[in-house]
């Protein structure tokens, strides 16, 4: 009977640490990736203006 009640403790607690590290990553991931989304709509966005303005500044 403890034998049982040891294993659902240690796998329920294996669980919550591995649900929390989980978690962390994720989040920690999808701010980095986030970010770099964020970045590289301003980059191309800025780019695509710069292109314009050349385009301008040839005519």
């Amino acid at each position: 009977m403890s034998r049982v009640y040891f294993v659902r403790f240690f796998a329920r607690f294996l669980l919550k640490k591995v649900f929390i590290y989980v978690n962390f990553c994720y989040n920690l991931f999808s701010r980095k990736a986030l970010n770099g989304f964020i970045a590289k709509i301003i980059t191309n966005k800025n780019k695509g203006e710069s292109k314009q303005a050349e385009r301008k500044k040839k005519k």
